[in-house]
This record gives C-alpha cells, structure tokens and sequence, in this order.
C-alpha cells in the first residue's frame, strides 16, 4: 500500500495541455522564433522547420531563463519536469506569460 493506503499506482507526470491522438500542432520556427506570417508581410530568406508537438505545458514566470536548472523552486524545476514529458509524450512546446 502506498500512502494514505492507497493501493494505485503512482500516475505519471501530465502536462496541461495533451494533443488529442490522430490530431496536430505545427509550428513554424525560424531564426527569429516562431513564424509569423501575414499577407501583407511575408518573410524574406527565412527558412521554416516545421516541428510537431504533442502536448503544450502553460507557465507564468517573468525571468524564467535567468534562474539556473536544478533551483530548489517551481522554475528550477521546469527543466528536469519538461524532460519527463519529452521522455513520456515526445515533442512538446512550454507557453510563458507575456
């Protein structure tokens, strides 16, 4: 029995968001990040890398690159959670608060 008696399993991490099986994201990174691509503004010599994802992980930190992997808070801990996701689910994408 595990704690609190319980007798289930430990349920895997999940992200906040799963891509529905059969269905798809795509995003479109260039140089300069995710592809924005509007009629009246094409991009000029930019290559796309067309890259699926399967589950999308919503996040508001202000500064969250500045803090190092492995600190003992909520956004040291993105890095080693984000790669249990990759590891668990494939490909995914992480959406920080503007």
């Amino acid at each position: 029995k595990g704690k609190g008696g319980s007798c289930r399993p430990k349920q895997p991490p999940t992200p906040d968001f799963m891509i529905k099986d059969g269905h798809c994201v795509m995003l479109s990174f260039t140089n300069g990040g995710v592809s924005k691509k509007h009629a009246d503004n094409p991009p000029i010599n930019d290559t796309t890398h067309p890259t699926s994802i399967h589950w999308i992980e919503a996040k508001m930190f202000y500064g969250a690159n500045t803090i190092p992997a492995g600190t003992p808070n909520a956004v040291g801990c993105i890095l080693p959670k984000m790669k249990e996701y990759v590891r668990l689910y494939g490909t995914g994408a992480i959406v920080f608060m503007y």
